[in-house]
């Protein structure tokens, strides 16, 4: 990686309000006219994780802005804020980036975030992606399926948000004295796929620059989002913009169920299952991931931005 690369990948910060930074990332095409995402991480992550699609979307032309929310990396916390709060965040990033519309993508637990977007500035957002995404968690059995972990944080960020902090101080610490075995201790759960994805170096390396990152300033911000993403959402009836859905036929951190939840009550939306596939779709560079960039520049990109 060149010098000019290396720059490119590093951090940048916004100043967002009184004493209050963001920092972001931009992945891709360095263009300004090229066609911009913006891109919503899951949990735990970072807006680092978009760093693997870096050649990919550089290759294709699509410029990625992937902010880090409050309380992670160097954004600063804010143990106030709401899910209605973020909208008016990223509208004030993409005036700063003079970016009139974007294609908005939401990995996982990023899908809250994305339907936020859509909802409360449609005229801002092209269309959304939502990869892998969760669904507002207090709706019927969507969770039936979903690994143990994963469902005692939505129980937790559901009904008592207060107590979600103490078991991510025991997975802190698990992280910072063995990185690579709290690695190996998380694909346990996953499919033979998955592991084989999460294998690869460039992928377990920006896994664990993100997981450094959402833990930076400690667990507080990183729960805080947990509460934030099992806390109500969106009116999802009430988004206008198109939105696809994809999602692994296997996954068992945001079982299918909740692509079916999603679809239902989201009214200009499609649904793709990937057969036998699991969570780890945009970590997915070669295939879905490549795939779904090439989409969006073949519709989103025709648009006038």
């Amino acid at each position: 990686m060149t010098e000019t690369e290396r720059t490119h990948l590093a951090s940048k910060i916004l100043l967002i309000g009184r004493r209050k930074e963001l920092e972001y990332y931009e992945f891709g095409a360095e263009d300004k006219d090229a066609h911009p995402i913006l891109y919503h991480y899951g949990l735990p992550g970072s807006g680092y994780e978009a760093s693997l699609a870096h050649e990919v979307a550089k290759q294709l032309g699509v410029r990625i802005i992937a902010p880090n929310r409050p309380g992670c990396g160097n954004s600063t916390f804010d143990p106030n804020r709401k899910l209605t709060d973020w909208p008016a965040v990223v509208i004030q990033l993409a005036d700063a980036l003079r970016l009139d519309r974007a294609t908005v993508v939401g990995v996982s637990s990023g899908g809250a975030y994305a339907c936020a977007l859509g909802y409360q500035c449609p005229e801002r957002v092209a269309s959304i992606v939502l990869l892998s995404s969760l669904a507002p968690v207090g709706a019927p059995r969507v969770t039936l399926g979903m690994r143990s972990l994963n469902r005692l944080f939505c129980v937790l960020g559901s009904r008592f948000p207060l107590l979600t902090h103490l078991p991510l101080h025991v997975l802190a610490m698990r992280y910072h004295y063995d990185p690579s075995g709290f690695q190996r201790q998380f694909a346990s759960g996953l499919l033979p796929s998955e592991r084989a994805i999460l294998d690869k170096p460039e992928v377990a390396a920006a896994f664990d620059r993100a997981m450094e990152e959402t833990l930076r300033q400690g667990p507080y911000g990183l729960a805080h989002d947990i509460n934030i993403v099992a806390g109500p959402w969106a009116v999802l009836e009430e988004i206008t913009r198109p939105v696809r859905i994809i999602h692994g036929e296997q996954d068992g951190i945001a079982p299918l169920a909740m692509a079916h939840h999603l679809r239902g009550r989201l009214p200009h939306a499609t649904l793709e299952v990937v057969p036998g596939a699991g969570h780890m779709l945009a970590a997915d560079v070669a295939g879905v991931l490549r795939e779904q960039l090439e989409r969006i520049l073949s519709t989103d990109g025709r648009l006038p931005l």
